[in-house]
């Protein structure tokens, strides 16, 4: 391509020097609306938003309106929530102010509940009930739909797709491959069945909406009614992406690698790793007669077509020490996930990173990885193990597989281990279980006292800093040393089928601020649980942490999430997610950028980051300059100006890639 003067060739040479700078990230991750929920609370409604993983450290703020009365005096800062006792009718809405202006449109409240739960109707299924269930934003709205599969023996199995206004979208039929439910070797299209899941909802193509991801066989049924029939061997397993709008299959289905064909199909675990740092590679931990053979796959799925990126056995199975849940999550800090299998994990090619087995680490039930010690740096593993031959539980570098302390005597199934900071009188979280473990401190690995509570799930639900745990339908609160008069100690969730574990179908952050909400089956209903409990706490939304985005993936016997940064009493601000939104970086008018920019006046050119001040090239006394912005072909997008570390834009543009140029103009030249 010409250019038409020396800044245009400037242009490309600085986009190309600056994008080849970068090696990892951003991370692609959902462009999520604020999830505006209102629910009846007390003589008004309770009101909670989303911080975006971009505004984290920002200093936006909100302003809450019903209809087009604006409700608190000023705009909200230190937290995302409000309680409107006001009375009087109109729609909810929230706008952000950002560098004291507000914007011109908000967004209006996606659900007014008048209890405190989102009730869906399902659609009948002859007796058919959720085990698993799965949120992504289907339709590309910004918000979240629901997945669910429906279980029962001898049968064949459904996945059903909801909108949250309770409108029933589409249906699988898993097909006659799906009726035998053995744990050990069930049917190829078998899923959900024991701890195995082989389905997960994912936008796996970053293109902006979510797709579901299933292990299907011949004879599964789509939403479109098509039918699949890949192959003349009914044992073939099949890897497919089910568009998330229309239920059908998108692209072409993949067949699943039969390593052990005399143990009959593989079943497993589904899980998503960014094995590069920016896009999304969807992992499967399969076995075989129960755990007589065990492998795992790594699928990419790009232009509407799977292909294997790289497959591992693990050979000999007694040297791989495995759990019933994977985990894929960034475990050494350098922005690129790993697979975690218990007591091994895997790098981005496949390769073994590291192996407990010489260690004594056999296989558990329970296992957690998060950043529980906010005094070090990376995160840590705590696990219990079921009959080791060493010890019962143990913590460990999930960076390195180093054993750091170990629990107990050989010979016990403890079954259940949790984590959590649960004790604000002691720094960092707490791990808990039974037999010898009991519940000691993760920091200085002392007992704490005080009656020990359930090992089940962690969850934020309160409007503190700490954890409550839940089990089945209850929600406690550990009652530490001082806890005030008054705060929070226990929920009951309404519920007629908790799966088996007292595992809901699902819990997360799904809409609303930073907490946590729990899915539930009620009658012919799904309830998707939220709190009303206020909160001074800011923490941008969960789902834009990185690995508990990942987490709300990973099922198996369902365990905990935790994000990756310390969340807990005494955390500092957690550090902005490397994250980037499908189809390019979107800039809105009047808004911090929240990417590089590159500037040039004339022959000289900075670099200017978000967050940071400059002293701009030309003349020194300007405290506000004209700018115009190219993309790195030299095109014209907007214009605007740049005051300081703001740079503020006439229009909303969107870019292929994360980064573009601003020239600074002379003072009054547009």
């Amino acid at each position: 391509m010409k250019y038409k003067s020396l800044f245009f060739k400037a242009i490309m040479a600085l986009c190309i020097v600056s994008i080849s700078a970068y090696s990892v990230g951003p991370r692609i991750m959902e462009k999520l609306g604020r999830g505006l929920v209102a629910v009846k609370s007390g003589s008004g409604y309770y009101l909670s938003w989303r911080l975006f993983g971009p505004e984290q450290g920002s200093d936006i703020a909100f302003n809450v309106y019903k209809g087009t009365t604006k409700l608190n005096t000023t705009p909200i800062t230190t937290s995302t929530n409000y309680q409107d006792n006001s009375g009087g009718t109109g729609d909810y809405s929230v706008k952000a102010v950002i560098g004291g202006a507000e914007e011109a449109t908000g967004q209006k409240a996606m659900l007014v509940l008048q209890n405190n739960y989102l009730e869906i109707p399902l659609k009948d299924a002859g007796g058919r009930n959720p085990k698993f269930g799965c949120v992504g934003d289907l339709d590309g709205d910004g918000e979240y739909e629901y997945v669910v599969d429906r279980q029962s023996n001898n049968t064949n199995q459904y996945v059903d797709a909801y909108h949250r206004d309770g409108r029933f979208l589409w249906r699988i039929d898993m097909g006659p491959n799906s009726t035998n439910t053995s744990n050990s070797s069930p049917g190829p299209a078998c899923i959900g069945f024991g701890h195995s899941d082989n389905e997960a909802v994912f936008d796996i193509d970053c293109d902006g909406k979510a797709e579901l991801l299933l292990k299907a066989g011949n004879g599964t049924i789509f939403g479109d009614n098509k039918v699949l029939n890949a192959s003349t061997n009914a044992n073939d397993a099949f890897i497919v992406a089910i568009d998330g709008v229309t239920g059908a299959e998108k692209g072409k289905e993949i067949l699943v690698p039969n390593d052990n064909p005399t143990l009959g199909c593989p079943t497993g675990h589904f899980g998503i790793c960014y094995f590069d740092g920016v896009h999304p590679t969807l992992m499967f931990k399969a076995k075989w007669g129960g755990t007589k053979a065990m492998a795992d796959f790594a699928f990419d799925f790009k232009d509407n077509a799977w292909s294997l990126r790289w497959k591992a056995l693990d050979n000999p199975i007694s040297d791989y020490p495995n759990n019933h849940q994977i985990r894929c999550l960034d475990i050494n800090g350098d922005g690129l996930d790993e697979f975690v299998n218990g007591g091994y994990a895997r790098d981005g090619d496949g390769k073994l990173l590291w192996n407990m087995h010489s260690q004594g680490v056999v296989h558990g039930d329970r296992w957690h990885i998060g950043k529980f010690n906010p005094d070090i740096p990376g995160l840590l593993g705590v696990a219990i193990e079921q009959n080791g031959p060493s010890f019962d539980a143990y913590e460990y570098d999930p960076a390195t597989g180093k054993l750091l302390k170990t629990w107990g005597t050989a010979g016990g199934d403890l079954g259940r281990g949790e984590a959590g900071d649960i004790d604000p009188a002691r720094k960092g979280y707490e791990f808990w279980g039974g037999g010898s473990l009991g519940m000691v401190n993760i920091v200085d690995l002392l007992p704490v006292s005080g009656t020990m509570p359930a090992a089940n799930h962690r969850i934020w639900w309160d409007g503190d800093l700490l954890s409550e745990e839940l089990n089945g339908t209850q929600i406690t609160k550990f009652a530490y040393s001082g806890i005030p008069s008054g705060a929070f100690t226990s929920a009951t969730l309404a519920a007629s089928n908790v799966p088996g574990g007292n595992r809901p179908p699902l819990y997360g952050d799904m809409f609303g601020d930073w907490r946590e909400e729990v899915m539930l089956q009620q009658g012919q209903a799904i309830r998707i649980y939220t709190t009303t409990i206020p909160t001074d706490k800011r923490i941008y939304c969960l789902m834009h942490d990185p690995e508990y985005r990942n987490a709300m993936c990973e099922k198996g016997y369902t365990q905990s999430r935790f994000v990756d940064f310390y969340l807990g009493e005494g955390m500092t601000d957690p550090p902005k997610p490397n994250m980037t939104y499908p189809g390019g970086v979107t800039v809105l008018p009047n808004t911090r950028s929240t990417i590089g920019l590159l500037a040039t006046t004339g022959t000289t050119t900075m670099r200017v980051m978000a967050g940071k001040s400059y002293t701009l090239p030309g003349e020194s006394g300007e405290a506000r300059r004209p700018i115009s912005v190219y993309t790195c072909s030299g095109e014209l997008v907007a214009r605007g100006t740049v005051n300081g570390n703001r740079i503020d834009l006439t229009k909303q543009f969107r870019l292929s890639n994360s980064m573009f140029v601003v020239k600074i103009e002379k003072p009054g030249a547009w």
